[in-house]
Parts: C-alpha cells; structure tokens; sequence
C-alpha cells in the first residue's frame, strides 16, 4: 500500500508527462482567445467613443489608440494561427531509455498475457477451436494422419510399423516417449 507521500510523489510524476505540443497548442488556443477579446473591447471603445462627451483630444487619442490595439490584436491572432499550423510539424524528443522502456512493456504485456492464457487452459481451447477449423494445423500432424489413414486402408501395404518408424522420425518427442516405453 502506498504512504501518503509515496502517492504525492507518483501524482506529481504523472501530472508532469504533458507534451510539448499539446501545451504549444493549449498555450496558442489561450492567446487567440485573448486576442479575439481584446479586439472586442477595443472595437468597443472605438464605438463608444465617438460622439461622447469626451473632449476631441480625449477622443482622437482613444480612437488612435483602440485603431492601433485592434491593428496589433489582427497580427497576434495571425500569428496564432501560425503556431497552430507549424506545431503539427514539431515532434516531442524522448530519450532512448523511455523508448526501451516502452518496447520492454509492450514485450512483456505480451508475454504475460501468453503466460495468463497458457496457465488457464484458454489458450488450449483456442488451439482446439483453431485446429477444429481447420487451420495451423502443422504438417508433421498432417503427414501422421495420412500415412494412419492409409493403414486403414486394406489395398495399402502401409503397415503399423512404418507409421511408427515415420512418426519417430518426424518428431522428436514422439520418439523419446517410444524409447522410454520400449525400455520400461
């Protein structure tokens, strides 16, 4: 079970994992949100301004200075639609142990559920299902029932001993079990 600390340490290792494109992007979205808002209160001012009971100096200075906002306002909206299409081309730099890393989990993922379904006996039921099909059954399997179905067959002169002689050397396991059952 994990202390308080030890979960404080993991959460803060997790929430640190962001990606550089994704904080690119999430900053660019931030920025041209502001913008759009900006432009918004200074087309405000320049609306509202014009005819005011504000002195003429008053008013041109504010026009200018809301004219030049929404002028800066159009450029960094611009730009933010650069930083949007030139972030897709940036890629995020991992070093060569987190890939390994990486490959090992996926290796072993696969190896544990190989493993799972080895001791359960679901792999053996789909190897059933699999073999009832039709498919991967290997050809030293193939070969075995062909020459044991020529046994059966009273016009072949395949006899019981050369269907054992040719399992034997077919498969290796087949003949050690023979061996030791001869001997016992």
């Amino acid at each position: 079970m994990l202390h308080k600390s030890q979960t404080l340490i993991v959460c803060t290792i997790l929430a640190g994992c962001g990606s550089a494109t994704q904080n690119i992007a999430q900053s660019a979205s931030e920025i041209g949100t502001l913008a759009h808002q900006s432009k918004m209160r200074f087309e405000n001012i320049a609306h509202t301004t014009i005819g005011g009971d504000v002195d003429e100096n008053q008013i041109r200075d504010i026009n200018a200075d809301a004219t030049s906002g929404i002028g800066e306002q159009d450029e960094i909206i611009t730009l933010v639609e650069t930083v949007h299409a030139n972030v897709t081309k940036v890629i995020d730099a991992q070093p060569w142990w987190a890939a390994l890393l990486t490959k090992l989990a996926v290796v072993a993922g696969i190896i544990g559920v190989g493993f799972i379904l080895w001791q359960t006996g679901i792999g053996y039921m789909i190897k059933r299902v699999v073999y009832s099909l039709g498919w991967f059954i290997p050809a030293s399997v193939r070969r075995d029932v062909a020459l044991d179905s020529k046994n059966l067959d009273s016009d072949d002169p395949a006899t019981l001993r050369e269907s054992i002689a040719a399992k034997r050397a077919g498969n290796p396991a087949y003949d050690a079990a023979w061996k030791r059952n001869r001997r016992k």
